[in-house]
């Protein structure tokens, strides 16, 4: 007796994975959600990847190039991406943006250059930025997208921009015209 029900435990546990047998909408269901398991996975390891791969290759260069102290700022007015630079003058600097990725270029005359390529954060606007020379510093701002602390809601039709913008000089100290503090 207990042979015979141990055997049906048997045969029903390893038949019970088919819970929708002859049902047909129950099964395309299932293959449906196996598909987009298999699908989002694929995006995750995809999009882990390219991160990762740019993400090295900005710290790669960052290593070869860059010696002056980076610093990222999280202000109430403002996101800063600030470099020491003291050697450098106004007219040495050239500051481009695509996407979400900024390019720093500064060249002197004599050779002397600075140049440095990095992911800016999600939470900013990139094409409204600006940038300043502050004792030394090259100051670059960006607002935010919402105030900082607020919560915004993500937005999967985002405009994806991928031209080339050269980033302008504030030509009234530390805030154009138009920005808040």
């Amino acid at each position: 007796m207990y042979l015979f029900v141990a055997l049906f435990l048997c045969v029903s546990i390893s038949s019970g994975s088919a819970t929708c047998h002859d049902n047909h909408s129950c099964k395309l269901r299932e293959r449906l959600e196996r598909y987009n398991n298999r699908h989002f996975e694929k995006v995750f390891d995809k999009t882990a990847r390219f991160t990762i791969s740019a993400d090295e290759e900005c710290h790669h260069n960052c290593n070869i190039e860059t010696v002056n102290q980076i610093r990222d700022v999280y202000q109430p007015d403002g996101y800063y991406l600030m470099y020491n630079l003291p050697d450098f003058n106004e007219a040495d600097f050239t500051i481009k943006i695509k996407h979400r990725v900024i390019y720093v270029n500064a060249q002197q005359e004599n050779g002397m250059s600075f140049r440095d390529v990095r992911t800016l954060p999600q939470i900013i606007k990139p094409y409204d930025g600006f940038w300043y020379l502050d004792s030394g510093d090259l100051v670059i701002k960006f607002n935010y997208k919402g105030a900082l602390g607020s919560e915004v809601a993500a937005d999967c039709n985002e405009y994806i921009n991928d031209s080339i913008q050269t980033l302008p000089r504030s030509t009234t100290g530390t805030l154009r015209s138009g920005d808040t503090s």
